[in-house]
């Protein structure tokens, strides 16, 4: 499987460190957890990012902003060889 560099524990930091809760007009106590899937690339790019569980389209797009602005991942392999995998990560939106 590929991983986030630093593994889970550093991919769930990342997402903490650089999500930005919405800033919505109006009383606004969304919560929740948009599930985003992507395709990790042989290179450790990402591609095919996109929503797999919504809450509302302005989450939807905060959770695809970090998605997208992570680093290179460190690849899978499978016969010694690089190889693309699909994978999925939770992006939680709580109110502090």
């Amino acid at each position: 499987m590929a991983s986030f560099p630093g593994g889970s524990a550093a991919l769930m930091q990342y997402i903490a460190q650089n999500l930005r809760y919405p800033n919505i007009q109006g009383d606004c106590n969304i919560q929740g957890r948009v599930i985003v899937g992507f395709t990790v690339n042989e290179d450790g790019t990402l591609s095919d990012i996109k929503v797999m569980k919504s809450i509302s389209p302005t989450f939807d797009e905060e959770a695809i902003r970090v998605v997208k602005s992570m680093p290179k991942w460190n690849l899978a392999k499978q016969n010694g060889k690089a190889v693309k995998t699909k994978y999925t990560v939770p992006v939680t939106f709580r109110l502090e």
